[in-house]
């Protein structure tokens, strides 16, 4: 398996420039780096295509071409797309990128949704209300296929995670606008009142970080309130196996992996009613409450804590990796793949 990445983030984003190739897990990976940043979706397709031609070039020699290529999120499929047309391959996109579930989406960016989706054999969604959004927006029809989490990293603690002296709300995001990270915030000020033996430990960092400081110092929560930052993965997960109780009040989710993620490692969650915890949320799992409900997020920290004895850490994390662990979601690929190259043939 190949895989060919164009890595056009900022020039803050330091890693190697130009090209490389690197073994990652057995999978042979072109990678290109180009410290681009943000300009217009026409020109980052264009000069993104470009570059996805060289690695392709690089990759495949000598008449050797890949049976399928697979991309993901709408600049990139479009990208993909060209490269398909031109080589006659098959194309499968899926499309995660939030602001396809936005009410309102640039019109380039629209118009290159379009053209992607038209190209490609197949377009996966990976929750229904995204779904949903594509066919509003662009009339193509498209399959739901979550993302796959690690279920390996994300599990539960081998002991019992629960001390009520101490109860541990967690949460993990970008600290922007649409994941209302500062809703948290107050709402776990309000809970904290009542019960003061708890804290809030919260990973992530970005351009409203400034400001989540600020209301943590107007409510004196700085000894409970923990801002993490940003940090590995590996670490996330061995927090998760320590707290009590996940949160996180987002405005706007394709998925939420976060969430899932969570519920892996075996605990109980507060999701927000905001299109992709839809395709999993259930009471089973914790709360799911209106989007920009503060008296609904504080009331449903209260349930949490009061009612934890009713969730169990392992029926939680074994149903998520049923429904979404690699193996789970792998199967439902590969027979996407088959499908798509058997119709081509």
């Amino acid at each position: 398996m190949k895989m060919l990445v164009v890595d056009m983030r900022s020039i803050r984003r330091w890693r190697h420039w130009g090209y490389s190739r690197v073994d990652r897990d057995g999978v042979d990976c072109h990678i290109i780096s180009i410290p681009l940043g943000r300009v217009s979706h026409s020109l980052y397709c264009s000069i993104g295509a470009k570059a996805l031609e060289r690695l392709y070039n690089k990759a495949y020699k000598n008449g050797e071409k890949p049976d399928i290529i697979h991309a993901h999120f709408t600049r990139q499929g479009r990208m993909a797309a060209n490269l398909a047309q031109k080589h006659k391959l098959p194309l499968v996109i899926t499309e995660h990128y939030s602001v396809m579930n936005q009410e309102h989406i640039q019109p380039d960016l629209l118009k290159m949704a379009k053209e992607a989706y038209s190209a490609a054999d197949r377009v996966i969604a990976v929750s229904s209300a995204l779904k949903n959004s594509i066919m509003e927006k662009t009339g193509i029809d498209s399959i739901v296929i979550p993302n796959i989490v690690d279920t390996d990293m994300f599990c539960p603690a081998d002991k019992p995670k629960k001390n009520k002296e101490i109860f541990t709300f967690v949460s993990a995001a970008h600290f922007i606008k649409r994941k209302r990270m500062d809703l948290l915030v107050s709402a776990f000020a309000e809970f904290y009142k009542k019960y003061p033996g708890s804290r809030l430990v919260v990973f992530g960092g970005g351009q409203e970080e400034d400001k989540i400081r600020s209301l943590v110092s107007e409510n004196k929560l700085e000894d409970v309130v923990i801002l993490r930052g940003l940090v590995g993965r590996e670490e996330i997960a061995e927090e998760y196996k320590k707290s009590d109780a996940f949160a996180l009040l987002s405005a706007n989710e394709t998925f939420g992996v976060v969430y899932i993620e969570a519920l892996a490692a075996g605990m109980p969650v507060i999701a927000t009613k905001c299109g992709g915890p839809d395709e999993f949320m259930c009471e089973d799992f914790g709360y799911y409450i209106d989007v920009d409900n503060k008296e609904q997020a504080v009331n449903a920290m209260i349930g949490l804590y009061e009612n934890y004895d009713n969730y169990s850490s392992e029926k939680i994390s074994e149903t998520i990796r049923k429904m979404f662990s690699p193996e789970a979601i792998s199967k439902q690929l590969t027979d996407i793949y088959k499908n798509v190259i058997e119709r081509r043939l």
